[in-house]
Order: structure tokens, then sequence, then C-alpha cells
């Protein structure tokens, strides 16, 4: 299962009608989801625990509940309330909290990352090390679930994202992906998922298996003139041709 957008999804749970969506969205002190109808008509409302200052990064509808990854609110929002941690939630349907697990990105670097000040006399080099403040869901795809496994993905306002691979039943944390540049992700067979990765001269794809092994291949950059390889398409799956293309 897959997200779009942040704020909305629609409601594709078996039995459920396909025509309504769920929303999300803000109230004085806590968040509430709801599910809306096409004539605009509210069919049901659920409003999970939340600490003040957190806000709702995005959501996923299950059959049987939601997951929510949770990220500190806006300044406007959170008033005088502490800047939250992120952490992911599964609910049940009615809004009871069944397990959270915290987000911490660590401190980030990467090259490509530069910086300027004046005690290097305003030159061009390496940005250090540094701890992220203002961490949100990922802008492309933050939040996936493949068999038992959900793909998180948290970045800080220079675009340096990770993914977080936690087990469905109990939120336990499998394998967390290296600092890289946000890019699209896809969900690939067997609890596995496709992670891209773009900006800062990186244009590159990791295959992350249910069991949190990572393999990466470089893909060429688009702007530049590449020969064009044939190759047998007798595989069926995303992740079946990233493999082939790794082990060519």
């Amino acid at each position: 299962m897959a997200t779009g957008p942040p704020r909305h999804r629609p409601s594709l749970v078996p039995g459920q009608r396909t025509r309504d969506v769920w929303i999300a969205h803000p109230e004085a002190t806590w968040h509430v989801l709801e599910e809306i109808d096409a004539a605009g008509r509210t069919l049901n409302t659920v409003v999970p625990p939340c600490q003040p200052g957190e806000d709702i990064g995005t959501f996923v509808l299950l059959p049987d509940g939601f997951y929510i990854a949770w990220t500190a609110a806006p300044p406007m929002l959170r008033g005088a309330a502490p800047l939250r941690e992120p952490h992911v939630a599964r609910y049940t349907s009615a809004g009871h909290r069944l397990w959270s697990t915290p987000i911490r990105l660590g401190d980030l670097s990467y090259p490509g990352v530069v910086e300027l000040s004046e005690e290097n006399g305003w030159k061009l080099q390496a940005k250090r090390p540094w701890t992220p403040r203002g961490v949100r869901s990922a802008h492309h795809e933050p939040l996936l679930i493949s068999g038992n496994r959900v793909a998180a993905s948290f970045e800080d306002t220079s675009g340096l994202a990770r993914t977080f691979l936690l087990d469905l039943g109990t939120g336990h944390t499998v394998a967390v992906t290296a600092p890289a540049p946000g890019g699209h992700k896809a969900i690939a067979d067997d609890g596995g998922f496709l992670i891209g990765a773009q900006g800062y001269g990186t244009f590159e794809t990791t295959l992350l298996t249910r069991d949190g092994t990572a393999t990466t291949r470089a893909r060429p950059d688009p702007t530049e003139h590449h020969p064009v390889h044939h190759h047998a398409l007798n595989l069926t799956t995303p992740s079946q041709r990233l493999l082939q293309d790794l082990h060519s």
C-alpha cells in the first residue's frame, strides 16, 4: 500500500466505498482523521491521541486501522509546545494506539553538501556533519507498506533523507538507510522497496529487502547521452529487473 499527498487518502480498503476519501486536519489541540463521501458528508471520524506540538506528517489507511507518521507541528500551530521528535505509530480503526517507534535521523553529512563560513575565509568546502532540526516526512512517497514491512522516510531541510524499515506488526526497526538525497520510492515484492536518490550529484536506486539488505545501482544522468542497451524483458517485477541490472 502506498501513500500519495500527505493530507488525504482514497478509501481503497476492501468492502469500503471506493469514492470515499480520508483526510487529516488539525483542530485546536488535537488532530482528526475524517472519512468523507463524494457529496462531502462526513461518514466517520477518528481522533488519534497525540502530544501538544505534534502534527500528522502523513498516514496510510489499512483494513483494520491506520499508520501515522508524526512530526513536529509548524511554528504557527505549535505555539508554546516543545519541538517534538518524529515517530511512526499504528492505530486501530477506533484510534487506539498499538505501538509507536521513535525516529532519529542522527547527525547528517553527504558528499556534495557544501558550506561557506567566515572562519574558513568564505571558501567553499564540504559541510561538516550537523544535527538536523525541523525533521519532516519525506516529500516523495513518505510511507509505504509491502508485505509485513513499513518503509517510513523522513528528511531535514537540506533534502537529505533516511528510510526506516519497520516490522508491520510490532514496529521494530529492521534497518535504516544511510543519509542520501530524497527521491521517489516504490513497493517491491516480498516486503521490499525501491528507494530512489537524486540530488547533490547523485542519481541512483537502492533495493531494500525485507531483511534490511540494501543493494544500490547508480543510474545515468538523464541530461547526458548514453548508449541504449536492450535487455530481454523476461522478468515481471521491479525488484527482479533491478537485481538483473545490479548483477549485469
